[in-house]
């Protein structure tokens, strides 16, 4: 299998109360998601409302941003 930094996105201004499978099931929308980081404070263990998700394929990713579903 092929590494394609194309199919990950950044993803910012996420509910600090959201969760990994939360924002999967939201961007679900866009594509089949491979996977979900957040990224957490390493004190408190919360999220910082920032993270990245994989799509399966490029045209999902593409779609992603097309959709609106991207914040710049």
């Amino acid at each position: 299998m092929r590494f394609d930094l194309f199919s990950w996105h950044g993803i910012k201004k996420i509910c600090l109360k959201a969760n990994e499978r939360d924002v999967y099931e939201f961007f679900s929308r866009a594509g089949k998601v491979r996977d979900v980081r957040l990224i957490m404070d390493r004190n408190s263990r919360r999220s910082k409302g920032v993270g990245a998700a994989r799509f399966d394929k490029h045209r999902e990713a593409r779609d992603f941003v097309h959709f609106g579903f991207f914040y710049p």
